[in-house]
């Protein structure tokens, strides 16, 4: 919840600034401002647990937390590290009112992630019951969770793919049509 928050935030920034044709100190501004936004939820948050529950931390249980998490982790900053540079690339090749156009178009698609996380939240505490009962409901519970990740990925693809143009057009205007072709080859790449 907390980062659709501020990807939300991050997202209305980069919308002024792109209809404001702002230059590309104030596109990285707003890009900024969503890490931010994350770290100062995340920490008046925890502060709070910390203080009613008495909290405390163990290195161990975060270090095995980190190694099993590695690969995940991994694929997200390889992810968010190609997103950006291909946006870093656009600015140095190209002028800014394109790199604004792909920032566009950038955070449309980011803002379909939340998707995946909201439906992993959901569906995590089914698959540790699942785990606690035995390991065929282990699997059968995995299946069906793989099934509705593929089936919401579709879906997200499709509807993005059709609304793209009339909803850029109507954030944006006109100007900004090829944000809506480059969002259409962006969310099947995702």
């Amino acid at each position: 919840i907390l980062r659709t928050i501020s990807l939300f935030v991050s997202a209305s920034l980069l919308i002024t600034a792109a209809y404001f044709d702002a230059k590309l100190f104030y596109f990285g501004l707003s890009v900024s401002a969503e890490l931010v936004i994350s770290f100062s939820l995340l920490s008046l948050i925890y502060s709070r647990m910390i203080k009613k529950r008495r909290l405390k931390l163990s290195f161990r249980l975060i270090s095995y937390l980190i190694k099993e998490s590695r690969i995940i982790l991994i694929c997200d900053i390889c992810t968010v590290f190609m997103m950006r540079s291909n946006q870093a690339l656009i600015a140095y090749y190209l002028s800014s009112v394109e790199n604004g156009i792909f920032a566009v178009a950038l955070r449309f698609l980011e803002a379909w992630y939340f998707i995946p996380y909201a439906l992993s939240a959901i569906i995590f505490p089914k698959i540790i019951e699942a785990q606690t009962i035995s390991s065929a409901s282990l699997d059968s519970i995995l299946k069906w969770t793989l099934e509705i990740f593929l089936f919401a990925a579709l879906l997200v693809c499709i509807i993005v793919f059709l609304f793209a143009d009339p909803t850029i057009t109507l954030f944006f205007g006109s100007n900004y049509n090829n944000s809506a072709v480059q969002l259409k080859v962006m969310i099947f790449s995702t």
